[in-house]
């Protein structure tokens, strides 16, 4: 008998790394379900994904600044295997730079954002008999930047939040972990590192460990291993995905 289909959560998904983790949760046959703020922006991806994989895209527009939005859109799911939360973008700024706003307006959607469909998917899979929950977060928030304190903060705070959280949720036959990218071959890393200008950007790519960026697919595949049966002793774990620059002077 063949296993049933898992029902993978992807939100963020329209671009980047989230992009790339719902591509390869589609091809590996799962059917994933695309949230977004914006439902033309998130029907968009999810035809492109769709076409791409072969596979069953389920676009729904959820805000995950607005926590009714949240149970609204996780209540119309039929199922919740896999949590994949990649949303989220602060700017970068340092302290005195920023206002009370800044930080408030910047974590809804980065920090409290995953705290909420996190606490609606434990809830839901505690009900269902498990599943896996997967932040992805970033590498800013081990190898700390005065420059980005609101990212570095957020981060940290996500890597404090998942290995907490995962610690408690095997009881409950959740499990979660967290990922914690570097440099990686995105659009927005890209247009941002290209704003450093030619030198610059030619120096910071020299300096990565194999002297390129990760790329998104790469980030993807390790989503895949921590949410599959491989790995299912891992929870309350945060894999650092950076080639070790975090340890790079």
């Amino acid at each position: 008998m063949n296993a049933p289909t898992r029902h993978v959560v992807v939100v963020g998904g329209t671009g980047g790394i989230g992009r790339a983790i719902a591509l390869r949760f589609a091809t590996g046959g799962c059917t994933v379900h695309l949230l977004g703020r914006k439902l033309a922006t998130v029907t968009e991806a999810a035809e492109e994904i769709a076409k791409e994989s072969g596979a069953n895209i389920v676009p729904a527009e959820c805000d995950i600044e607005r926590p009714e939005s949240i149970v609204n859109t996780f209540a119309a799911i039929p199922r919740i295997d896999v949590l994949v939360n990649a949303a989220g973008s602060i700017p970068r700024k340092s302290l005195l730079e920023t206002t009370p706003e800044d930080w408030r307006s910047g974590w809804l959607g980065k920090v409290f954002g995953a705290v909420d469909t996190s606490r609606v998917a434990c809830k839901r899979m505690r009900e269902t008999g498990g599943g896996v929950i997967v932040n992805i977060i970033g590498i800013a928030g081990v190898k700390l930047n005065p420059k980005s304190i609101m990212t570095t903060t957020a981060n940290a705070t996500l890597i404090s939040f998942t290995e907490a959280l995962g610690a408690e949720s095997v009881d409950w036959g959740v499990r979660v972990v967290g990922i914690n990218p570097g440099m990686t071959a995105t659009p927005r890393v890209a247009e941002m590192a290209a704003g450093r200008g030619g030198d610059a950007y030619a120096k910071l790519l020299a300096d990565l460990p194999f002297k390129r960026m990760a790329g998104a697919d790469e980030i993807a595949e390790c989503t895949w291993f921590l949410a599959s049966e491989h790995a299912r002793y891992i929870s309350g774990t945060v894999i650092d995905v950076d080639g070790g620059t975090r340890w790079r002077v």
